[in-house]
C-alpha cells in the first residue's frame, strides 16, 4: 500500500515509521525542516488531565492510554536510533 504522509513533525514521523513497518510504501512530505512546525509548540509533552476541557471524558481517556503505552514506543524508538531521547515522568504543575 502506497501511503502519502503531510507533515513531517513527531506524528507524521511516527506515522510513518509505524506504518514502513508495516509494509507500506511511505512518502513524508515537509514544506520547511522537519519537527519545526507544531511538534516544538507541545515540546512533546503529553498531559491529557491538564489540557482536558469539562466533559472531554473520552479525549482524556485516549490521552491516558497514549502515555501508557509511550514508554514501550520510546525503547523501541531508542533502540532502533541508538539516540537517547530523554523521556521523563516528572509529571504536570498546573497552577491556577
Amino acid at each position: 500500500m502506497n501511503v502519502v504522509i503531510i507533515g513531517a513533525g513527531v506524528v507524521g514521523l511516527a506515522s510513518g515509521w509505524e506504518l514502513a513497518k508495516r509494509g507500506c510504501d511511505v512518502t513524508i512530505l515537509e514544506r520547511d525542516v522537519p519537527g519545526a512546525g507544531a511538534s516544538t509548540a507541545a515540546a512533546g509533552m503529553l498531559a491529557p488531565v491538564a489540557e482536558a476541557r469539562f466533559g472531554e471524558r473520552a479525549l482524556v481517556q485516549l490521552g491516558l492510554e497514549s502515555i501508557e503505552r509511550w514508554p514501550d514506543f520510546v525503547r523501541e524508538l531508542e533502540t532502533a536510533s541508538g539516540q537517547d531521547i530523554d523521556h521523563r515522568t516528572d509529571g504536570t504543575l498546573v497552577i491556577a
